[in-house]
């Protein structure tokens, strides 16, 4: 699941929100 850049680039964005 973490395999994915784009994942984890949204992820990152998310948690910038936050």
């Amino acid at each position: 699941m973490a395999s994915s850049p784009a994942l984890i680039s949204g992820t990152e964005a998310w948690k910038d929100l936050k």
